[in-house]
């Protein structure tokens, strides 16, 4: 069972569970993320990604980091372009922080 902290669980269920907590990746931990996930897949626009999502991760408290992987995957494949005009919008929209509204 996994929770994002978005609500308490009761102290008798706690007490049966491994707590763990896992904080978010830093930028050399990002890259080796991506590095696993597309092999073989490099450049400038993997490295400014990555840096633009580890920056906005940390601005926001933590980012999925999947959505990394989607971004870069959608750059690297030629789907998108990062000099595209809808690029900006398609960022916005895969990184979001995974709250209840």
């Amino acid at each position: 069972m996994t929770s994002n902290g978005e609500r308490e669980f009761p102290p008798a269920f706690l007490r049966r569970c491994l707590q763990l907590r896992i904080e978010n990746p830093d930028h050399d931990q990002l890259a080796a993320i991506v590095a696993s996930h597309l092999v073989g897949e490099n450049g400038e626009h993997r490295d400014r990604l990555i840096r633009e999502f580890a920056e906005r991760s940390k601005a926001e408290g933590g980012l999925p980091t999947d959505r990394l992987l989607d971004a870069v995957y959608l750059a690297t494949s030629g789907a998108y372009q990062p000099d595209q005009e809808a690029w900006p919008r398609l960022v916005d929209a895969l990184w979001q922080r995974l709250t209840v509204r």
